[in-house]
């Protein structure tokens, strides 16, 4: 539809007539497409060029023609297959520290130019929590999920059509605190699975401690270790915050020491003695 052109003077009554004429290039050629201002677009009008022209005529016979801007050229709307999204997977485990990740979809049909937006829910309100931390394909559980049972709302939209589908994950949870492990402690390497025995050492000599996790199902994965001297003598060498020290014995004995480790966990909210050792420094070296 198309607007008539306006006119004023002459003499007499005014006649005015309307057509919509198309053209090739829009600069020239115009031809009559039709009387009137509605026009009816065809198939074969694809790239054409289009403009209305209002003819005004008053009773002197005198004439005078009015056209509109001209329109085009004419695209034919591109027809798309619907949008089609495939299922979603959740993954991970469902524990504080733990990490979660969303498979991606599959997408057919549309225009190919999609946005796909991933969402980690709680199944109970369903409500999104504007955070980056819930807005990605994988999460890491934290305390405030814990309880929670989660899933991945998955929005796919076509940025050309606008058409929109949305997913939901499998559900993973309730949400719980992993667990420490359980440790055994090595003195130079030999296994010391006797708490009560003490480790022998000679005078200036050294040791090495170390404790080693034992397999267990959902341990924690924030694990922080320290190595201390509760009581006694000597100094600890090497990382006090790793699984495994040096213990370097003073130069005089009778002499001893007191040696811990603990393990502690946020996620877990928990904390442990990895090892308590008992160390005897004297002038002959005993086997731990």
């Amino acid at each position: 539809t198309m607007t008539a052109g306006t006119f004023s003077g002459g003499e007499g009554q005014i006649t005015v007539t309307n057509t919509i004429k198309k053209s090739d290039t829009g600069s020239g050629g115009w031809s009559n497409a039709t009387s009137g201002l509605t026009y009816e677009l065809k198939a074969a009008d694809d790239s054409k060029f289009f403009r209305a022209t209002s003819k005004a005529t008053d009773e002197a016979k005198q004439s005078m023609n009015n056209n509109s801007a001209v329109v085009g050229p004419v695209t034919t709307p591109i027809v798309y297959d619907p949008l089609v999204v495939g299922d979603v997977t959740a993954t991970g485990d469902a524990f504080v520290g733990y990490t979660l990740t969303c498979s991606e979809p599959s997408v057919d049909g549309g225009s190919g130019d999609v946005q796909i937006d991933y969402y980690w829910v709680d199944a109970a309100t369903k409500a999104i929590v504007w955070e980056a931390q819930y807005m990605s394909s994988s999460t890491t559980i934290i305390d405030y999920d814990l309880g929670k049972t989660m899933y991945c709302m998955v929005i796919v939209t076509d940025q050309v059509t606008g058409d929109s589908i949305t997913k939901e994950s499998n559900h993973k949870g309730p949400i719980n605190r992993p667990v420490l492990p359980e440790y055994e402690c090595y003195v130079d390497n030999t296994l010391h699975d006797d708490p009560s025995a003490d480790v022998g050492v000679g005078v200036g000599a050294s040791v090495v401690l170390e404790v080693r996790p034992e397999a267990t199902s959902n341990p924690a994965l924030d694990l922080a270790y320290e190595w201390k001297v509760g009581t006694g003598t000597g100094r600890l060498s090497g990382d006090v915050n790793g699984t495994g020290v040096i213990y370097l014995a003073p130069d005089s004995a009778p002499a001893g020491a007191a040696l811990n480790c603990t393990v502690t966990s946020r996620d877990a909210a928990d904390t442990a003695f990895a090892a308590e050792i008992t160390v005897l420094v004297s002038e002959e070296e005993t086997q731990p």
